[in-house]
């Protein structure tokens, strides 16, 4: 099994942020609704986006300029993901994630 870092968190504060703008913050928690305190949490929308930064190098490729958390990732991390499959699990932190998509 591989290991890598997380390199940056974000989430949607409900009433504090619009649609599609996230907050950089230092720690995440969640449970089986989502990330507790994030906009989105207790929906049923508890998918949580991680976001390698293989991605944000093949966006440099194609000569675009994004910031980071403009993907709407919720965990930015160095974890190639791309080799992951459906069902394949990481653990991070003390959260286990199941790779769906």
């Amino acid at each position: 099994m591989g290991t890598g870092k997380v390199l940056s968190l974000y989430m949607t504060m409900p009433d504090m942020m619009r649609s599609g703008h996230r907050m950089a913050c230092d720690d995440i928690e969640c449970d089986q609704d989502g990330i507790v305190g994030d906009r989105d949490h207790g929906t049923g929308e508890q998918k949580i986006l991680l976001v390698s930064g293989k991605s944000y190098e093949i966006i440099e490729e194609a000569e675009l300029v994004l910031d980071q958390g403009v993907l709407m990732e919720n965990i930015y991390t160095d974890i190639d993901l791309y080799h992951l499959r459906p069902g394949s699990v990481l653990e991070i932190g003390e959260t286990l994630f199941e790779v769906t998509g």
